[in-house]
């Protein structure tokens, strides 16, 4: 079974002093609110951990996103769902700095990116998009891959689904069943995977970014994680014999 790890993401420079400030002074941001058996609930976004690696720095938070379930006594509602996400900002080595890796599943990073928004909003006053999506060029670049990973194959992706998208709604339909989500569908058939070995265990790389792991477990580590987040980012660095890698962004 596949399980999302992280998605690199380039970091804006407008946006990035104001983000630090918020996750370097452990703040709480309520960005959103929700109606739960007629009580009015926030949804927030906290940090809850932060340190310095050798990478840059590594925040923990909390956050939480709408979860839509039904009941044979009450119906339909939505509750908040807390989930724990953690964000690596690179800093070290130097081709790595403004990218950010974001420990967290594809559907709840919609809500992590629309509370930074938000966050920014308040702030700054004016709309900000906080991360940029980056592409890799994976399949002109296969012999660099081959150099820097074990057993690289490309691989099809299909079935794969993030148990949370099938009980959400986007305006009153099924997100899964909607018009944007078989778009989506579409464009992520596009996406070029590989499947590597690093350090004895098995990830998926896809040109989008992200980056998938075959070990499931209930709670990520971002520093083993971390380790691949890097050498994949690497692919971007530069074209000298040190790194034996090429540059992959479009």
């Amino acid at each position: 079974m596949v399980f999302w790890s992280c998605t690199i993401y380039e970091v804006n420079s407008e946006a990035e002093s104001e983000l630090k400030n918020f996750l370097r002074n452990w703040n709480k941001f309520v960005y959103d609110t929700i109606r739960f058996m007629d009580k009015e609930l926030n949804l927030t976004l906290a940090v809850n951990a932060q340190n310095r690696n050798s990478y840059g720095e590594l925040y923990s938070l909390d956050l939480d996103i709408p979860l839509k379930v039904r009941s044979r006594e009450y119906g339909e509602f939505t509750v908040p769902l807390l989930r724990e996400a953690h964000l690596q900002f690179y800093n070290e080595p130097r081709e790595l700095k403004g990218l950010v890796a974001i420990f967290l599943s594809k559907s709840s990073q919609i809500y992590l990116i629309r509370a930074f928004k938000k966050l920014l909003m308040n702030n700054v006053g004016r709309t900000l998009t906080p991360f940029y999506r980056i592409m890799f060029r994976l399949r002109q670049k296969f012999n660099d891959l081959v150099r820097e990973f074990e057993e690289v194959k490309e691989v099809k992706l299909s079935g794969i689904e993030d148990p949370y998208i099938k009980s959400m709604e986007l305006r009153g339909e099924r997100l899964d069943e909607s018009d944007l989500m078989r778009t989506f569908i579409e464009l992520s058939r596009r996406v070029e995977s590989f499947a590597v070995t690093y350090e004895g265990k098995r990830y998926i790389l896809s040109s989008d970014g992200s980056i998938l792991t075959f070990q499931g477990m209930d709670r990520k580590d971002p520093i083993v994680v971390g380790n691949i987040s890097v050498s994949y980012t690497h692919l971007r660095a530069h074209e000298t014999s040190l790194h034996l890698v090429c540059r992959l962004l479009l």
